[in-house]
């Protein structure tokens, strides 16, 4: 029994100390997040057009990270449960970590629909307005008891483990120790408690193996439902379902690693159980293999207009990098790594997992981005890039899924105790099943609170002068940034209006000695708005004030991060026409305005401003209300 109390002091071990390095990583985990949550509130405040999705591309970043994120949350029920299931007893040492990851998966992808609302607080409408028609409805219903079934299927196997905590852990702290009491619900390890317990965990591997089909298959079938280039398919809910099982086969592979190096669980978690899951996820790779080569052929097959045009887009244009990485690297290359023997390491294993996971996310996006930008009617093709938000956000959801997994392994052990404990037993005397198995010993791990204090304290304070210091950087980048070519976002030439005629002025004070009218920059831009380009006719009236700010609303039309003040005035025979809505037409200080709110993100339109002055019609665009564009026209002189 000496090995096993050394297998149970090493899983112990980490409840009880923690160091300076973990501490780091939750500190740098957590400001990621809170600058993700910075970067939310900026969109909260100012609207989806601070994001890439400002084309016929209305699903980015978080729709492709939620895919993403409920295909690798099938770790734990498709591979847990089915090893459970079919009793492999070799799963035992690695069953926690699986369940785990499907919970804390589960629950990042939940919030990552409600990231790419524009009106998130409209959300109560899905229920109250649910249309059982709809595969939305049932995304929440599937979602939602998936999430429920598997808490409740990685929390009954940890009931055992609770009470071994209770009883051990000596050295935690009360409030530790009253969590291990309340969740531990009075286990004391008799023969009835571990007959209902396992008949308890049998019925929920069974229950939520279906369960966590439907999930998948529902969210493929959001996509399916659409009429849209190459996703109309009847192949999606097997597709998806395939892709999540390889998915979160890769993810457990990389998870299992993590632990067993920062935890020293080298005794349980060895090399079969990453050759046994490489082996599966060997077999479901020949499946993608399958998948893939039927969607692409048949879709190429008929020549039809958008199947050629998506698949160019893939094959051969601006996704073809991505694609051929995500066959080549997310495909071939891992299977090439567990199909040969030489490379059946625990090493080359986990690059064939980190590489699968690549691949996967690739594959979500080249599903969802390149099919949107596809057009369905005669349109140019769209395009699409995240944006700082977009980026900071989703860093920040996979910061969340990391804690979320670093924190459970500090509260509860990663391994499961009376699983390994009772295997043990079973090996060890000849399948004599004592309950003492279950009530584990005091663990000889050094308990050093004070020492634990003090890393806390060094390694917080060494984490609140790098995020100052990050964000003074990021606040000094920020002012500088419309300056650089990436703010700019567009040449000289992308404005869509005449320039044959016009003079090119870069500055203000260029631009005042040369208009014929008094010029001042607009009140209403940012602080760290900065002028970029003004543009002044030959005859010295004013076009266009291009203005850079990462917190502007951008115009789709003319550029990334970019608003534009543009004035034009022509002669016009008397005012407003007769023709024009009476409903819109506003006076104002003896003035005829005519007003347009700015149309809606997917046509990419701004508003517009018109009004007329003697035989002068001057008009104004702008992402703004009509209102704030009067006061930029205030601003300007010009009224």
């Amino acid at each position: 029994m000496a090995s096993s109390k050394l297998n149970l002091d090493a899983i112990f071990a980490p409840l009880l100390w923690s160091g300076t390095r973990y501490y780091l990583l939750v500190s740098s985990l957590l400001a990621v997040i809170g600058f993700g949550a910075y970067a939310y509130y900026v969109q909260l405040t100012t609207g989806l057009g601070v994001t890439g999705m400002r084309s016929v591309v209305s699903w980015g970043f978080y729709i492709i990270n939620f895919v993403f994120m409920i295909g690798i949350s099938h770790a734990g029920t498709l591979i847990s449960a089915i090893l459970r299931v079919a009793n492999a007893d070799w799963r035992k040492p690695i069953t926690r970590m699986a369940e785990s990851i499907t919970v804390m998966a589960i629950l990042v992808a939940a919030f990552l629909p409600l990231l790419d609302l524009g009106r998130p607080d409209r959300i109560a409408n899905v229920f109250l307005f649910a249309r059982l028609q709809s595969p939305l409805t049932w995304d929440f219903i599937s979602i939602g008891t998936y999430l429920i079934g598997s808490i409740i299927y990685l929390y009954l196997p940890l009931i055992p483990d609770l009470a071994a905590c209770r009883d051990s852990l000596q050295g935690a702290s009360g409030l530790r120790r009253w969590l291990y009491t309340k969740l531990s619900l009075g286990w004391t390890g008799t023969e009835e408690q571990e007959h209902r317990l396992k008949r308890a965990i049998k019925v929920m591997a069974i229950i939520i193996i279906p369960v966590a089909v439907s999930v998948h298959s529902v969210v493929s079938w959001d996509f399916a439902m659409t009429l849209r280039v190459e996703w109309h398919n009847a192949l999606f809910a097997p597709y998806f379902v395939t892709g999540a099982i390889f998915s979160g086969i890769a993810t457990i592979m990389l998870v299992m690693a993590a632990f067993r190096r920062a935890y020293h669980l080298e005794q349980f978690i060895q090399l079969k159980h990453f050759l046994y899951l490489g082996y599966i996820m060997l077999v479901v790779d020949v499946a993608m293999i399958y998948f893939t080569i039927s969607e692409f052929l048949v879709a190429g097959y008929g020549g039809e207009v958008l199947d050629t045009t998506y698949l160019f887009l893939l094959l051969w244009g601006p996704y073809a990098p991505l694609f051929w990485f995500q066959i080549v690297g997310g495909l071939i290359v891992p299977a090439a790594i567990v199909a040969v023997p030489r490379m059946r390491k625990i090493k080359w294993l986990v690059v064939a997992a980190l590489l699968v996971d690549m691949g996967m996310w690739a594959e979500r996006f080249l599903i969802i981005v390149p099919a949107m930008a596809t057009p369905q009617l005669p349109y140019q093709l769209g395009t699409y890039w995240p944006t700082w938000v977009e980026v900071s956000i989703v860093s920040a959801t996979l910061s969340a899924f990391a804690l979320l997994l670093v924190v459970f392994g500090k509260v509860f052990p990663v391994v499961s105790l009376w699983e390994v404990a009772e295997r043990e037993t079973s090996l060890g005397q000849e399948g004599s099943h004592e309950a003492e198995a279950h009530i584990l010993p005091v663990p000889s791990a050094p308990s050093l609170p004070s020492s634990t204090r003090r890393s806390f304290v060094r390694t917080s304070a060494l984490s609140v002068v790098g995020f100052a210091l990050g964000w003074a950087a990021y606040t000094y980048a920020l002012k500088a940034a419309p300056h650089t070519a990436e703010a700019r976002g567009t040449s000289s030439g992308a404005i869509g209006i005449p320039l044959s005629n016009l003079g090119e002025v870069t500055s203000l004070e260029a631009a005042r000695s040369k208009a014929t009218f008094p010029v001042s920059a607009p009140k209403w831009l940012p602080d760290d708005a900065s002028l970029q380009e003004v543009r002044i006719s030959e005859d010295g009236r004013l076009v266009a004030l291009l203005y850079a700010s990462l917190r502007l609303q951008p115009l789709p039309i003319y550029g990334e991060r970019i608003a534009l003040a543009i004035i034009q005035s022509e002669d016009v025979d008397g005012g407003p026409p007769a023709y024009l809505p009476r409903d819109n037409i506003v006076n104002l200080d003896g003035q005829a305005y005519l007003a347009r709110e700015p149309a809606s993100s997917v046509s990419g339109e701004p508003g517009r401003l018109q009004w007329w002055t003697k035989r002068t019609r001057h008009t104004i665009l702008s992402p703004l209300p009509s209102s704030e564009m009067i006061k930029v026209a205030r601003s300007m002189e010009v009224l």
